[in-house]
């Protein structure tokens, strides 16, 4: 049962910066500077503990960048949550190679995803496995990530979201509430033909 204004599976996609996006402009991102106030206020202070329900999930997307990783780790500790697993996102072309080289120095083929739920319900999920790989051809426009809470749902890893939340979202699911700027730009009918 979902409580009232609450969510039982929260989906957050930040706009972290990159090369590429902060060249194109595709959209406004966040700064590098995780200790910058705008950042550290923005996403510290998103009340996730009161908006995810006692059994919810939170799925958090981020870059390749250690300095990320280690500002998302503390992200999941202020919000008194327990990291359960990471996920990479690999991402090819329709001829089956990687987008790119793998080269972390530069730019890798691969985005992360990280799983974190409350301490007492860590158990709950514990079909959902560290080290996965998800293994996709990305949407040709920037962001657009698969729909994880489909694809957790359809390998049995999770009931199906009853009231689902999506911030920073660029597209919208049944049962779920999505935040961001992008969201109506992709419910044009281009898009569908």
């Amino acid at each position: 049962m979902v409580e009232a204004n609450s969510f039982d599976l929260i989906i957050i996609d930040p706009p972290w910066q990159n090369r590429t996006v902060k060249r194109q402009k595709t959209y406004k991102i966040l700064s590098n500077n995780h200790s910058s106030s705008s950042n550290s206020n923005l996403l510290t202070n998103i009340p996730i503990p009161s908006l995810l329900t006692q059994n919810g999930l939170l799925c958090l997307w981020i870059t390749n960048s250690e300095k990320i990783f280690n500002f998302a780790l503390n992200l999941i500790k202020n919000w008194k949550l327990i990291l359960i697993a990471k996920w990479h996102w690999l991402k090819l072309c329709k001829s089956g190679e990687t987008i790119c080289q793998f080269n972390p120095s530069h730019k890798v083929p691969f985005e992360t995803i990280l799983f974190a739920c409350k301490p007492e319900f860590v158990e709950d999920f514990k079909l959902i496995r560290d080290d996965f790989c998800i293994i996709s051809i990305p949407n040709a426009y920037p962001s657009r990530k698969p729909p994880i809470s489909i694809l957790l749902e359809k390998l049995n890893l999770i009931k199906s979201p009853q009231n689902g939340l999506e911030l920073f979202g660029r597209y919208l699911l049944p049962k779920f509430t999505t935040i961001g700027y992008e969201v109506i730009k992709f419910q044009n009918k281009y898009f569908f033909d």
